[in-house]
């Protein structure tokens, strides 16, 4: 009995992250015919192939599974800034710039649908996540919080960098998520120019 306890158990966690993946994936494909206010459980469930039964075991609405949908996409984002050195993000930031590129190249339909969608929280959570990487130890080690101007350069490069990569996505201004790396870290280099690093 002891024995079959840790297999059911593993069977069980299996069988639930298979459902909320099913979903999810329900969920990505129905926005992407149509708005997500007309998007019910009826049409998720029917899509995912599973019983309400199985929704309501993992999330309590659309939105709900929305939440879930667009927490995950900010994690991943958050895995990827924090492989960042600061120091080394800004003598060299196009290495930075070509993972946050890849990241979003993986599946820019599904991003640019996130942003359609609430573009306020994507946007906000993914400057957050620059401030993170931008705001912290890095900034107090390298001896830069003496700098009058830093708060005033912080602001222009996460707002900078989020903004243009919006546009690269959302393909404005001529601009692709290819040519982003370089033609943002040539823009960095010069704003920080003035830094002692």
């Amino acid at each position: 009995m002891e024995i079959e306890r840790p297999t059911r158990v593993r069977a069980e966690y299996r069988s639930s992250k298979r459902s909320k993946a099913l979903i999810r994936n329900a969920l990505i494909a129905l926005m992407r015919e149509k708005p997500f206010e007309d998007i019910t459980v009826t049409d998720i469930v029917n899509r995912a192939d599973i019983n309400r039964g199985t929704f309501y075991a993992h999330f309590k609405s659309p939105g709900d599974v929305l939440d879930r949908i667009q927490s995950d996409a900010i994690s991943e984002l958050g895995i990827v800034m924090g492989k960042v050195n600061f120091i080394d993000f800004l003598k060299n930031p196009e290495p930075t710039l070509t993972d946050f590129s890849l990241f979003l190249l993986r599946d820019p339909d599904y991003y640019r649908m996130l942003i359609e969608i609430n573009r306020d929280a994507i946007v906000r959570e993914w400057k957050n996540k620059l401030y993170e990487l931008f705001s912290g130890v890095g900034f107090i080690t390298s001896g830069l919080r003496e700098n009058r101007h830093l708060d005033w350069i912080l602001a222009i490069l996460v707002n900078g960098i989020i903004e243009t990569y919006l546009d690269a996505l959302q393909e404005n201004k001529g601009l692709t998520l290819k040519e982003a790396p370089k033609e943002v870290a040539s823009i960095i280099k010069l704003l920080i120019g003035s830094l002692d690093l």
